[in-house]
Protein backbone atom coordinates (compact mmCIF):
# COMPACT_ATOMS: atom_id res chain seq x y z
CA UNK A 1 0.00 0.00 0.00
CA UNK A 2 1.46 2.88 -0.96
CA UNK A 3 1.09 5.91 2.56
CA UNK A 4 2.66 9.05 0.71
CA UNK A 5 0.00 10.91 -0.59
CA UNK A 6 -2.21 10.37 2.90
CA UNK A 7 1.46 11.55 5.08
CA UNK A 8 1.53 14.18 2.32
CA UNK A 9 -2.25 15.58 3.53
CA UNK A 10 -1.35 14.80 7.22
CA UNK A 11 1.96 16.67 6.88
CA UNK A 12 0.51 20.28 5.76
CA UNK A 13 -2.43 19.61 7.79
CA UNK A 14 0.24 19.13 10.73
CA UNK A 15 2.26 22.14 9.81
CA UNK A 16 -0.59 24.29 9.45
CA UNK A 17 -2.07 23.13 13.06
CA UNK A 18 1.11 23.74 15.14
CA UNK A 19 1.44 27.50 13.41
CA UNK A 20 -2.28 28.17 14.48
CA UNK A 21 -1.46 26.74 17.87
CA UNK A 22 1.70 28.41 18.09
CA UNK A 23 0.07 31.92 17.30
CA UNK A 24 -2.32 31.37 20.29
CA UNK A 25 -4.95 31.98 18.15
CA UNK A 26 -8.76 32.62 19.29
CA UNK A 27 -11.38 32.15 16.89
CA UNK A 28 -14.34 34.75 16.73
CA UNK A 29 -17.65 34.27 17.20
CA UNK A 30 -20.61 34.28 14.49
CA UNK A 31 -21.95 37.62 16.79
CA UNK A 32 -18.38 39.77 16.02
CA UNK A 33 -18.00 42.36 13.83
CA UNK A 34 -15.82 40.47 11.63
CA UNK A 35 -18.23 39.03 8.93
CA UNK A 36 -18.13 36.43 6.89
CA UNK A 37 -17.50 38.71 3.55
CA UNK A 38 -14.10 39.92 5.41
CA UNK A 39 -12.73 36.15 4.88
CA UNK A 40 -14.14 35.76 1.21
CA UNK A 41 -12.39 39.02 0.78
CA UNK A 42 -9.34 37.97 2.19
CA UNK A 43 -9.42 34.91 -0.31
CA UNK A 44 -10.18 36.62 -2.65
CA UNK A 45 -7.04 38.79 -2.47
CA UNK A 46 -4.94 35.65 -1.82
CA UNK A 47 -6.48 33.76 -5.31
CA UNK A 48 -5.92 37.14 -7.11
CA UNK A 49 -1.81 36.72 -6.09
CA UNK A 50 -1.47 32.85 -6.25
CA UNK A 51 -2.94 34.00 -9.69
CA UNK A 52 -0.73 36.37 -10.44
CA UNK A 53 2.32 34.26 -9.43
CA UNK A 54 1.39 31.29 -11.65
CA UNK A 55 0.75 34.11 -15.00
CA UNK A 56 4.35 35.66 -13.48
CA UNK A 57 2.98 38.52 -13.41
CA UNK A 58 5.26 40.22 -10.90
CA UNK A 59 3.34 43.73 -11.28
CA UNK A 60 0.48 42.67 -10.02
CA UNK A 61 1.56 40.89 -6.88
CA UNK A 62 3.48 43.87 -5.93
CA UNK A 63 0.27 45.29 -6.02
CA UNK A 64 -1.61 42.73 -3.55
CA UNK A 65 1.39 43.15 -0.71
CA UNK A 66 2.35 45.40 2.07
CA UNK A 67 5.56 47.61 1.84
CA UNK A 68 6.99 45.37 4.15
CA UNK A 69 5.68 42.01 2.70
CA UNK A 70 7.96 39.23 3.43
CA UNK A 71 7.79 35.48 2.17
CA UNK A 72 9.31 32.30 4.08
CA UNK A 73 9.76 29.22 2.13
CA UNK A 74 9.99 25.96 3.02
CA UNK A 75 13.97 26.61 2.87
CA UNK A 76 13.56 29.05 5.54
CA UNK A 77 14.82 31.17 3.56
CA UNK A 78 12.83 35.11 3.75
CA UNK A 79 12.54 37.09 0.39
CA UNK A 80 11.16 40.63 0.10
CA UNK A 81 7.97 40.99 -2.74
CA UNK A 82 10.81 42.34 -5.16
CA UNK A 83 12.96 38.84 -5.07
CA UNK A 84 9.66 36.93 -4.51
CA UNK A 85 8.15 38.42 -8.17
CA UNK A 86 11.60 37.89 -9.71
CA UNK A 87 11.48 33.81 -8.90
CA UNK A 88 7.87 33.65 -10.26
CA UNK A 89 8.74 35.95 -13.27
CA UNK A 90 11.48 33.86 -13.75
CA UNK A 91 10.24 30.50 -13.38
CA UNK A 92 7.26 31.43 -15.42
CA UNK A 93 9.66 31.71 -18.45
CA UNK A 94 10.69 28.33 -18.13
CA UNK A 95 7.65 26.32 -17.39
CA UNK A 96 4.00 26.19 -18.82
CA UNK A 97 0.62 25.80 -17.67
CA UNK A 98 1.72 26.43 -14.10
CA UNK A 99 -1.55 26.00 -11.97
CA UNK A 100 -1.90 26.33 -8.36
CA UNK A 101 -4.45 23.69 -8.09
CA UNK A 102 -5.80 24.94 -4.98
CA UNK A 103 -8.24 22.13 -3.03
CA UNK A 104 -8.71 24.17 -0.14
CA UNK A 105 -8.92 27.53 1.94
CA UNK A 106 -9.97 28.95 5.38
CA UNK A 107 -9.40 31.75 7.28
CA UNK A 108 -8.26 32.36 10.55
CA UNK A 109 -7.84 35.47 12.79
CA UNK A 110 -5.17 35.78 15.45
CA UNK A 111 -6.29 38.31 18.16
CA UNK A 112 -2.90 38.99 19.99
CA UNK A 113 0.54 38.30 19.62
CA UNK A 114 3.23 39.14 17.33
CA UNK A 115 1.07 37.02 14.76
CA UNK A 116 -2.13 38.97 15.43
CA UNK A 117 -4.22 39.51 12.04
CA UNK A 118 -6.30 37.71 9.67
CA UNK A 119 -4.79 35.04 8.17
CA UNK A 120 -5.88 32.80 4.80
CA UNK A 121 -4.69 29.46 4.35
CA UNK A 122 -4.34 27.84 1.26
CA UNK A 123 -3.44 24.23 0.16
CA UNK A 124 -3.11 22.80 -3.34
CA UNK A 125 -0.90 20.86 -5.71
CA UNK A 126 1.36 22.68 -8.18
CA UNK A 127 2.07 21.76 -11.42
CA UNK A 128 3.48 22.98 -14.46
CA UNK A 129 5.76 21.65 -17.40
CA UNK A 130 8.86 21.92 -17.69
CA UNK A 131 9.55 23.75 -20.73
CA UNK A 132 13.13 22.77 -21.48
CA UNK A 133 12.78 19.04 -20.20
CA UNK A 134 9.02 18.81 -20.86
CA UNK A 135 8.75 16.82 -17.65
CA UNK A 136 5.84 17.31 -15.40
CA UNK A 137 5.94 19.00 -11.83
CA UNK A 138 3.92 18.19 -9.68
CA UNK A 139 4.09 19.16 -5.94
CA UNK A 140 2.33 19.64 -2.80
CA UNK A 141 1.63 22.81 -0.90
CA UNK A 142 0.52 24.44 1.81
CA UNK A 143 0.49 28.27 2.33
CA UNK A 144 -0.46 30.51 5.10
CA UNK A 145 -1.28 34.63 4.34
CA UNK A 146 -1.09 37.65 6.96
CA UNK A 147 -3.68 40.35 5.87
CA UNK A 148 -3.43 43.74 7.05
CA UNK A 149 -4.32 46.55 5.71
CA UNK A 150 -6.48 44.74 3.10
CA UNK A 151 -3.09 43.68 1.62
CA UNK A 152 -0.77 40.47 1.92
CA UNK A 153 1.87 41.70 4.68
CA UNK A 154 3.47 38.34 4.94
CA UNK A 155 3.49 34.28 3.54
CA UNK A 156 4.68 31.03 4.71
CA UNK A 157 4.91 28.36 2.30
CA UNK A 158 5.57 24.68 2.89
CA UNK A 159 5.72 21.83 0.17
CA UNK A 160 6.12 17.79 1.03
CA UNK A 161 9.75 17.19 -0.63
CA UNK A 162 9.17 13.37 0.48
CA UNK A 163 5.82 13.15 -1.81
CA UNK A 164 7.28 12.51 -4.74
CA UNK A 165 3.95 11.94 -6.66
CA UNK A 166 5.05 8.62 -7.52
CA UNK A 167 2.13 5.82 -8.69
CA UNK A 168 1.86 2.99 -5.92
CA UNK A 169 5.36 2.01 -6.45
Amino acid sequence: MHFQPILSHIFCCFISALIMAACNSSTESASDTRTEDLSEKNIALVQKFIDAQMAGDGETMKKLVNDDFLARNPAGDTLTIEEYATVWTTLSKTRANQDAGVFATNTQNVSTGALAGEWVMFWGTYTAEDLKSQEVIEVLWHADFMIKDAKISRSVTYFDIVDNNDSDS
